[in-house]
């Protein structure tokens, strides 16, 4: 259950005293649910955790901070950049809603909202006119309009019974060691219950694809008990070729089999000849045969997998701390141990410059639309040469020195002095040579750069180079324009 407003206002007033002039040192955002606050005041650290959601809403201190997720949220980027230095806490304020004001060292006032609320309890940045700067998770509300750029206000005032305090009693720094120490269970808690579930499931749909198998396997075995059936055909068919002519779809023999003998019927099939009718149900007796054979010891193994995964299921259950669940998972084959799942949408490939993999190269282009590519590095410059270049773009480097490939694309025939300027200028840019320093730029076409194996990354051979003498000068890349990537 989360805080109730009576729980959280003298927490909220022990810690407006304790951080009175702290320093804000460090943000984490774990989750897009929790975030955490590293305040520096003389002589200690204090961490504070935010949390929302469903039955988790509060505040308190922490030890230590969590670690950071793999990839980094977007809100916990911004909160760095916006409130970087030295961010004074000038202030909390009390209720499910808690304003936090801070003062960077070089910038302007901002205000971190934490709305501690159940369903829909987020984390805003505000500036200091109370415009929203961003949100941890995307708002969700039909009462109030939270997109960027627009002004922040508080929901509505729900009427709730009131609750009692739960932690009654304790003050200041009890009190924040009782609100710890209950929301830590819980949270551990809610960790066994979500990776005891995540392990069932895994365990479970195993199951299931076993039992699909197990079914399949069943009807394969089952068609070994057809090959004395049509082993008996043959025999009969043998027994009465006499009979048997192309074009019948059916012939009624005596099943000598029987006791006593009795009609028979057996489906022939028109298009076959006499003989072919009678190697076809040896035929098909020895391949039921066969595959009878196989399907049981498939089914065999895989009703042993099945029986291992009900002991996995029954001792899942015995489980009762963290600890064992870890011991348990390690102990679980591979093919059994369930993939973890990434959070937040499925990515879709993304074409180059459109939020996908990074290009090996810069792109510019001139006043007349010409692209010219600058290398980002010794890979990157292979890369681009040999993999994102046409034989007949003109290719630029300078001369003896390591530095960038520079490829100008579509050049046409006979390139303009203009542009191969500009494109040696780029190489000189790239290639950490002094603003008025002269450098020889070599330049051939793509076709003519070639690479023998094992060489070095970013080294080239060049036949049928051409030289340019040029002074770097910046100012001359002005009429660039840089492409979006």
């Amino acid at each position: 259950m989360s805080l109730s407003v009576s729980e959280v206002a003298p927490l909220v007033r022990w810690l407006a005293g304790r951080l009175d002039g702290a320093k804000l040192h460090d943000v984490r955002l774990p989750r897009f649910d929790t975030l955490v606050l590293s305040l520096r005041r003389p002589g200690e650290t204090v961490h504070l955790l935010f949390a929302t959601g469903a039955g988790r809403s509060r505040l308190h201190t922490i030890d230590r901070p969590p670690p950071n997720p793999a990839s980094a949220l977007s809100f916990q980027g911004l909160l760095r950049k916006e409130l970087s230095g030295s961010a004074r806490l000038e202030g909390l304020q009390e209720d499910r809603i808690v304003r936090l004001h801070l003062t960077p060292r070089d910038g302007p006032r901002r205000t971190l909202v934490a709305e501690l609320s159940d369903r829909h309890g987020n984390f805003f940045l505000l500036d200091e006119e109370g415009n929203i700067l961003g949100a941890a998770n995307r708002p969700n509300s039909d009462t109030r309009a939270l997109l960027n750029g627009e002004h922040w206000s508080p929901p509505p005032a729900l009427q709730r019974p009131t609750r009692s305090d739960r932690f009654e009693g304790p003050a200041g720094e009890q009190r924040d060691a009782a609100v710890r120490a209950h929301y830590t269970a819980l949270d551990e808690q809610l960790e066994f219950t979500r990776w005891q579930q995540r392990l069932r499931s895994g365990l479970t749909g195993r199951r299931r694809s076993l039992q699909r198998k197990e079914r399949k396997q069943e009807l394969e075995a089952a068609r070994g008990r057809d090959a004395e059936r049509l082993r008996r055909e043959g025999d009969l068919l043998q027994g009465a070729f006499n009979l048997l002519d192309k074009g019948l779809e059916e012939l009624e023999v005596d099943d000598y089999y029987s006791d006593p003998a009795k009609k028979v019927t057996v489906e022939l099939d028109p298009s076959l000849a006499p003989r072919e009718q009678v190697e076809r149900r040896y035929q098909l007796a020895r391949r039921a045969q066969r595959s009878g054979q196989k399907g049981s010891e498939r089914l065999a193994g895989t009703r042993v997998q099945l029986e291992h995964i009900a002991q996995q299921l029954t001792l899942l259950d015995t489980a009762g701390t963290l600890g064992e669940l870890e011991e348990f998972e390690a102990a679980l084959p591979a093919a059994l141990r369930p993939k973890e799942r990434a959070k937040g949408p499925k990515s879709r490939k993304k074409k180059p410059g459109k939020g996908g993999p990074r290009l090996p190269y810069i792109g510019y282009r001139n006043p007349q639309g010409v692209e010219l590519r600058v290398g980002r590095g010794a890979r990157e410059n292979d890369d681009l040469t040999f993999r994102h270049s046409r034989g007949n773009d003109v290719w630029l480097h300078v001369r003896g020195r390591p530095g960038a490939h520079v490829v100008i694309c579509r050049p046409g025939p006979s390139p303009s002095p203009e542009l191969l300027l500009l494109g040696a200028q780029l190489a000189l840019a790239h290639s950490g040579i002094k603003e008025g320093a002269r450098e020889e730029v070599t330049w051939t076409r793509v076709k003519e750069v070639h690479k023998p194996k094992g060489m070095a990354p970013g080294k080239v051979l060049v036949r049928q180079e051409k030289v340019l003498y040029v002074e770097a000068q910046r100012r001359s890349l002005d009429v660039l324009e840089r492409n979006r990537q």
